[in-house]
This record gives structure tokens, C-alpha cells and sequence, in this order.
């Protein structure tokens, strides 16, 4: 049976992104094994004309950030200096959203779909292209591709995706309300599907995702403002995780450890952007807010958090400039740490 628990979120719509800019200052991540210490900066900022990144993920092995571009489609890597180096570009990648490293099978995962503000501007595609797509993280050579949009009648806006502790890939559909699934093994399908999901055409619902290693998701709804959980065991089992305090519009969201969350909140429509740090005690049955920071009001736009090594940090990503047509020709992007 499907267990609701109404949840308190309620503020503007948003949708996804980040934003940071260079500073002296920096974090040494080491031990006492003789080994050098990793020299984290606190900023970073990178260059790359249009490149407008919605999502990040770390190669700690390489030092450096994989993360792609919604308004090109480009990959590229940025290391610890902001050297940009170009990993992988196709005219068949429209908006590449979602990115995670794969480090057990040495991979770059991505989310290639069209939301309609790209480079390419509206096509047939437009709402409707929804592909997972694998690439050799040394050779930046494709591994494979899964086509979704036949899964499920309706528009598509694949947006975020992880992993799970069996190498299952969750991926969540912010145009339909659906979580899709792909095993190991590469075998695609609806994972789980309800009426909690839903949201008007062509706006954004599910967001971000995040696997819990009890066993279930976390996933923001953007323009619910709500944090569900769904079990991995029935994922018909949906609730809504209670917390009490607002937290507007959630998109991306990273586990800091079992029981705390990063939760980045943003707003098209101007306003405050918070990163949030929850805490739950009862497996995220509920949650409190234990800290918040704000990320300003501009229109730099934080849309996640990635972590390097055990260092928080955000992304600007500047996306309101074109989902709103007032631009596409920023070429500065920052990536910035968490300081609460």
C-alpha cells in the first residue's frame, strides 16, 4: 500500500543550476600516509563560450570535473585550475543535463534530451529526446546509448540520474512523472511511476535524485516542492519526507552521509537561492533544516552539488539567460564550495 505523509515546501518555481568565481583561498584534503594532499581551491572559475553547465561530477583520481552543456551539448573536463579541455561533442547531443562518473567501470554517464532553449532552438526532438548515453572516461569514446522516450507516452526532459550499490542507474524524467531504471547490464524500463509525479505539460516535476544505501531514492518534485522517497525493494512504496521548515523548489540534492542531505533550491522567477543541509533521524521518514547558506540572487542560477573528495561545491550555471531568451553568449562559469 502506498504510504503519503504531507510535507511543508512550498515556494516560487524554479528549475537548475549553479555558480562560483576564483578566490586564494584552499582546502588540503590528505592523511598522515606520506601521500601529497589533494589542494582543493575554494572557487574556480572556467571558461567556455555557451557552455551553460547544469550538472557536475568529480574524477578524483584525475582532478578534474566532468560536466556538460544545455545550451551546446559539448562535454568537457575542467581541472582544479579551470583548464577546460573539450571531452566529447556530437551534433546528436542537444542539451546534455544530468552527469555522473561512473569510477567502477571508468565512465562518463550522461542525460542527452532538448528542453527547446538550446542552440539548436525547437525541433522535433523538442521535449522529446530521452537518451542515457555511456563514454570511456580516458578515451572520451562511446560506450552505449539507451534510448527512453519510448518508455512512456508523453513529453520527456530526462534531468538527473544515479547510481545504486548494484550498478543500476535510476534516471528521472522532469516532463513525465516517471523515475526510469537501467540494470547493470543495460536492460531499460519504468521504475516507478504515479499521480504524486505529475505536473502541468512542459514543466518541471522530478528533479533531483540521490540513492540511499538502506535501499531507497530520494528525489525532489520542482514544482510541488517536495522531497520524495521510494523504495527501491516497491517502488510503489512513495512517500513524501516531512519537513517542516520551506524549502522552495528543490533541484539538485547530494548525501552528505546517511542521514544528512545537500539541497540546492532556486527560482526562475528571482528570489533567494539556498543550499540547504537536512538532517533526519528516522530514515527519512521526516527532516529538519540543520544549516542553510545563501547562494545570492543573481542570475547565476545553482542548479546541484558534487562532491570532490569529501569538499562540497555548487554550480553556477547561468541557464535563466537562455531558458528565458534573454542571452546565450556567457562564456565565465565558477564552481564554488559549500561554506556554511
Amino acid at each position: 500500500m502506498k504510504k503519503i505523509i504531507r510535507v511543508l515546501l512550498f515556494l516560487p518555481l524554479c528549475l537548475q543550476l549553479t555558480s562560483c568565481s576564483d578566490d586564494d583561498n584552499s582546502t588540503n584534503t590528505g592523511d598522515d600516509t606520506g601521500v601529497t594532499p589533494v589542494v582543493l581551491p575554494q572557487n574556480i572559475t572556467f571558461e567556455s563560450p555557451s557552455l551553460y553547465p547544469e550538472d557536475f561530477a568529480y574524477d578524483a583520481d584525475n582532478k578534474r570535473f566532468f560536466m556538460g552543456s544545455v545550451y551546446t551539448g559539448n562535454i568537457v573536463s575542467v581541472d582544479l585550475e579551470g583548464k577546460v579541455t573539450v571531452f566529447a561533442e556530437s551534433d546528436d547531443l542537444i542539451a546534455t543535463v544530468g552527469i555522473l562518473f561512473d569510477k567502477a567501470n571508468n565512465q562518463v554517464v550522461v542525460c542527452n534530451a532538448n528542453p527547446g532553449f538550446t542552440d539548436q532552438g525547437q525541433t522535433a526532438t523538442t521535449g522529446v529526446l530521452a537518451t542515457v548515453i555511456r563514454y570511456d572516461a580516458t578515451t572520451g569514446e562511446r560506450v552505449s546509448s539507451h534510448d527512453l522516450s519510448t518508455l512512456f507516452e508523453g513529453g520527456h526532459f530526462i534531468n538527473d540520474l544515479v547510481l545504486d550499490d548494484k550498478g543500476n542507474l535510476y534516471v528521472t524524467d522532469s516532463f513525465s512523472p516517471v523515475i526510469y531504471r537501467i540494470t547493470a547490464d543495460g536492460v531499460s524500463s519504468v521504475f516507478a511511476t504515479d499521480p504524486l509525479f505529475e505536473t502541468a505539460p512542459m514543466t518541471f516535476g522530478l528533479n533531483g535524485i540521490e540513492f540511499h544505501p538502506d535501499g531507497y531514492l530520494l528525489v525532489t518534485h520542482y514544482q510541488n516542492q517536495i522531497l520524495y522517497k521510494v523504495s527501491i525493494a516497491d517502488p510503489t512504496d512513495i512517500t513524501e519526507v516531512a519537513v517542516v521548515e520551506e524549502l522552495g523548489s528543490g533541484d539538485g540534492i547530494r548525501l552528505m552521509d546517511n542521514t544528512n542531505l545537500l539541497f540546492v533550491n532556486n527560482s526562475l522567477i528571482g528570489g533567494e537561492q539556498t543550499i540547504f543541509s537536512i538532517n533526519s533521524t528516522d530514515g527519512w521518514a521526516t527532516g529538519s533544516v540543520s544549516k542553510s547558506a545563501s547562494l545570492g540572487s543573481g542570475s547565476d542560477f545553482p542548479t546541484t552539488v558534487e562532491f570532490a573528495n569529501e569538499t562540497p561545491y555548487v554550480i553556477s550555471s547561468y541557464i535563466t539567460e537562455i531558458a528565458t531568451g534573454t542571452g546565450s553568449a556567457a562564456s565565465k562559469f565558477e564552481i564554488n564550495q559549500i561554506n556554511f
